[in-house]
């Protein structure tokens, strides 16, 4: 193969992979399957509900999925970036990993009515 058409096969197998990439519609880590209790949520942020239904002046940040779950989460591992354009009207795809409320060593979130904590890896607007 002379030396223009390699660099024209190389510029379209990187152009198909560029393509390929980008309408991926989330942007997932690959080793992200492998994680324990990895897990893939739709729906909205919201306050966590108490479970004495007393309204808190305080607004614990969670989740609650479509099916109608509340889930704290933790967004340590996202960029600030991707936070700051969280919109509690929007309903967006987390992806994370599940740590199950009874796995929790602090009585304190056995305040709120939740199924656990999801830290979050990525997200995006559905």
């Amino acid at each position: 193969m002379k030396l223009w058409q390699s660099v024209i096969v190389l510029v379209l197998v990187g152009f198909a992979g560029w393509y390929f990439i980008s309408i991926r519609q989330i942007s997932v880590p690959p080793e992200f399957e492998s994680l324990p209790n990895a897990t893939v949520l739709t729906g909205k942020f919201v306050c966590l509900p108490l479970v004495n239904k007393v309204t808190e002046k305080e607004c614990r940040q969670g989740f609650v999925s479509d099916a109608g779950y509340y889930y704290s989460i933790d967004a340590q591992f996202l960029e600030t970036s991707d936070w700051s354009k969280v919109d509690t009207n929007t309903i967006y795809i987390i992806h994370g990993t599940f740590t199950p409320k009874e796995a929790l060593s602090s009585l304190w979130w056995q305040e709120y009515t939740m199924e656990g904590i999801v830290s979050i890896i990525s997200l995006k607007e559905k």
